[in-house]
């Protein structure tokens, strides 16, 4: 396989790859905070039912 040079200057590059890198830490924030709503409503629903 042949490797493709993508001839972007470097500070577009740079800001490329910033931008690649804020994109990926918005989408591991935004999975945490669904992880966590989600942990959270489980706990909630399991102390309802243990009272019952």
């Amino acid at each position: 396989m042949k490797t493709v040079e993508v001839k972007i200057g470097r500070v577009p590059g740079i800001i490329i790859s910033l931008l690649f890198l804020y994109l990926t830490a918005l989408v591991s924030i935004f999975v945490l905070k669904v992880a966590f709503f989600l942990a959270a409503i489980v706990v909630v629903l399991k102390s309802f039912s243990n009272r019952k």
